[in-house]
């Protein structure tokens, strides 16, 4: 595969993990979070928060990594590795789909589809050699 074209890939999942980010970075008005938490236990809320942030941090990492080190991603070790990490984190997310959100059609179909183009465009820039 041409390394323009790796580039290209790794930029749209960029692109991609930025509306990620946005989205994540809105859940806590989106799903009314400040009401709909507070049939939670103070330490499971606190958790759900904590890993929703956490979130936001690995996608911002994502997207800083995709769009600002792109040559590195295809050129190092550690960026191959960062890449299937990018990879192995869309493919939980597909799975996650299917085993706690009931998989409802069609809102479903568009995050399986909108984590599907990442987790391919990360592991074919990781994956297929460069010419």
């Amino acid at each position: 595969m041409k390394t323009q074209t790796k580039i290209l890939l790794i930029r749209i999942a960029g692109v991609i993990s930025i509306l990620f980010t946005l989205f994540h970075a809105g859940f806590y008005w989106i799903f009314k979070w400040s009401q709909t938490l507070t049939v939670m236990n103070p330490i499971d809320r606190a958790i759900l928060l904590t890993f929703n942030l956490i979130c936001i941090l690995l996608l911002l990492y994502s997207v800083i990594l995709a769009l600002g080190f792109t040559r590195q991603l295809i050129e190092t070790t550690v960026g191959k590795s960062l890449l299937l990490f990018f990879t192995l984190f869309y493919v939980v997310r597909i799975f996650s789909e299917f085993a706690f959100f009931g998989h409802e059609m069609p809102l479903s179909l568009v995050i399986i589809v909108m984590c599907l183009i990442p987790a391919i465009c990360f592991s074919l820039s990781a994956f297929l050699k460069s010419k």
